[in-house]
């Protein structure tokens, strides 16, 4: 009986430090991290202006910004061709010239979009006044515009035209492919001796014998009156753009940021604080100058530095979901809806101008965006349109469970609920700000906010979660509904086993925006200056997420045997992790399963009470058996001798 007590205390023991040992899951290392060519955000490629007040660039997609002398906006003018020229002759008769033979005429209220009888992409404009007015562009075109209507002009030329300028209407030069350089006297168009085969990108002057052209390979030539000289410059980068006050006061832009000034002697490279491409230059004093180029930059010259200055163009992005990896929507400020069809990010129409905070489906034609003064989106596959709202107060985060069970939450407590029909506005919890909603089930729903707060709903009532922390939680995530994660500010992370809410080490301080993974055993958390760690079960570890712009929102899919996760944030950054996908989970073992069966019904205190019971049953009896007298052997009585035949 002793040995029986021992072999079952000892196998008791033995299965409780192999549950603890065991891991849960196999580590499953990461792969890299690499940020995703967008083209959502246009380049600019003119700059021109009637005053320091009244400034227009275009660029790609139809792009038309207004400077007001205080801020850049955005232009809708109708068309979502690249575009590639602008000039005007005053505030109120401004043209813009781009592909396909588009160009578009502001007449000081509105835009229209003129007849160029021309297919050919148009590369360039500039006039003399309103009605004497000079296109160049593709395979040699060149329009002219007398008031009225656009013609052709006739000319000896069959390459790309790039640039176009004039000293008068009898003094034009018009610059190009493979070296050429053609001159209009008024009556015809004349082609003239370059010296080089470099292609030539843009032309100005000051008068008719003070012209320089500019072009690839640090290309520079002035004209005298008579002929095109090459100047010396110390640099072989593309030129794309030249002007300037007068002829000792000029600033010529192109390739990695390049902008060079001459000052009648000499050309001395400035610096620009950008490797972009910079496509233009245009000013109206020799101390308010515009510099535009690549992924929408504007910088401006005070006299003294070149600054960047805020486009509007670059939008932050705060909330990104897929349903699969080529249909993937990220949302963000001013309205911004981008769609990734697994080779491009495109911009989508939404038609509001509000904050977007953040975006969820049910798949990919039901689709949710929520944000600024409770605007709710809906997206049914061909169109986005304006849901009737519940709530004024901003919304930050949005789940469901389906298409008929959407939840939103927001500023103050806020949280809204979409049945299928509507959306109604739920009893406030908190007055607290909730930042991120979250759930395995319909009635196991998690939303967190500011100060540490966590509420959890149950299919009947939201509650208030007891917790340890009081940082702000932005975002939440679980596997299942006994492993969730929230994480927040200064590197925060909890985690929840079903029971109980626990602090992990997240090994980062930065704060933590976002929370995505595929298991247990697979979990990643983004933030602020583009920190991403990852989880594999046993700890948090630090990634390379290729960006330091802060990341918002990140969201993923499996694509056959690949994993690809997105991650969204700041000034349009989007990044995008590769790799292979994670091995399944491993199924449980029977002991597993029985434990975990045991700790979800808290039945560990009940067994080892009835274990130590029985323990103490078992030594009682033994006690007991031992402390019993022992009875004394019988005793055997001898028999009597029998009588011997002598006795008788």
């Amino acid at each position: 009986m002793r040995r029986l007590v021992f072999v079952f205390l000892a196998i008791f023991l033995v299965l409780g430090a192999a549950r603890a040992a065991l891991p849960i899951q196999l580590c499953i290392a990461a792969e890299e991290w690499s940020e995703m060519e967008t083209e959502v955000v246009s380049d600019l490629v003119a700059v021109w202006g009637s005053a320091h007040d009244d400034v227009y660039v275009v660029g790609e997609h139809g792009v038309v910004l207004h400077y007001d002398g205080s801020e850049w906006e955005q232009i809708d003018v109708d068309t979502s061709e690249n575009l590639s020229g602008v000039w005007g002759s005053d505030d109120d008769d401004v043209f813009v010239v781009g592909e396909s033979g588009t160009i578009l005429h502001y007449d000081g209220d509105e835009w229209d979009d003129m007849k160029s009888r021309t297919s050919r992409d148009l590369l360039a404009v500039w006039g003399s006044d309103y009605d004497d007015v000079f296109v160049v562009g593709q395979d040699g075109a060149i329009l002219y515009y007398d008031g009225d209507e656009w013609d052709d002009m006739v000319a000896d030329v069959s390459d790309d035209l790039n640039g176009v300028w004039g000293y008068d209407d009898n003094d034009v030069f018009a610059v190009g492919e493979s070296g050429t350089i053609f001159y209009y006297d008024g009556d015809e168009w004349d082609e003239m001796s370059s010296g080089t085969l470099h292609d030539f990108s843009a032309v100005w002057g000051t008068d008719d014998d003070e012209v320089l052209a500019v072009g690839e390979w640090g290309s520079i030539l002035d004209y005298n009156g008579h002929n095109w000289d090459e100047m010396t410059i110390d640099t072989l980068k593309d030129f794309s753009g030249v002007w300037g006050t007068e002829e000792d006061n000029v600033f010529a832009v192109g390739e990695e940021g390049s902008i060079f000034h001459y000052d009648g002697d000499e050309w001395t490279e400035m610096e620009s604080d950008t490797s972009n491409h910079l496509a233009a230059v245009w000013g109206s004093e020799d101390d308010e100058v515009f510099a535009v180029g690549e992924t929408g930059i504007i910088l401006f010259y005070d006299g003294h530095t070149w600054d960047e200055v805020e486009s509007g163009l670059v939008k932050d992005l705060s909330g990104v979901w897929c349903a699969v990896v080529d249909e993937v929507f990220a949302v963000g400020k001013d309205g911004t809806i981008l769609h990734y069809d697994g080779d491009e990010w495109k911009t989508m129409s939404s038609g509001s101008s509000k904050d977007l905070a953040a975006v969820w489906g049910s798949d990919e034609d039901d689709i949710f965006a929520v944000g600024e003064d409770g605007v709710v989106l809906h997206y049914d596959g061909d169109n986005w349109n304006s849901m009737k709202r519940a709530s004024a107060d901003n919304l930050f985060g949005v789940w469901g469970s389906d298409s008929d069970d959407v939840f939103a939450v927001g500023e103050k407590g806020t949280i809204v609920h979409y049945d299928g029909n509507g959306w109604d506005k739920l009893s406030e919890q908190v007055p607290d700000d909730l930042f991120a909603v979250w759930g395995s089930d319909p009635d196991d729903v998690f939303a967190v906010g500011a100060d540490g707060i966590v509420l959890h709903y149950d299919g009947a009532k939201w509650k208030q979660m007891s917790m340890e922390t009081t940082d702000d939680l932005f975002c939440v995530w679980g596997a299942d509904s006994k492993h969730v994660w929230a994480a927040g500010a200064t590197g925060t992370v909890i985690s929840y086993d079903g029971r109980n809410w626990e602090t992990m080490n997240s090994r980062t301080v930065q704060d933590l925006f976002a929370l995505w993974g595929l298991q247990r055993d697979y979990v990643f958390a983004a933030g602020e200056s583009g920190t991403v760690v990852q989880y594999d079960g046993d700890e948090w570890d630090g990634m390379d997420s290729a960006t330091s712009e802060d990341l918002a929102a990140m969201y993923g899919a499996e694509d056959g045997n690949e994993l690809r996760i997105f991650a969204v944030g700041a000034r349009t950054a989007i990044v995008e992790f590769l790799g292979a996908s994670p091995e399944a989970e491993e199924e449980e073992a029977w002991w597993d399963r029985a434990w975990n069966y045991i700790d979800d019904r808290d039945l560990l205190p009940w067994i080892i009470g009835i274990v130590v019971v029985l323990l103490l049953v078992v030594v009682l009896i033994i006690s007991i058996a031992r402390r019993q007298p022992k009875r004394p052997p019988p005793r055997h009585r001898s028999k009597p001798a029998e009588p011997s035949e002598d006795a008788w």
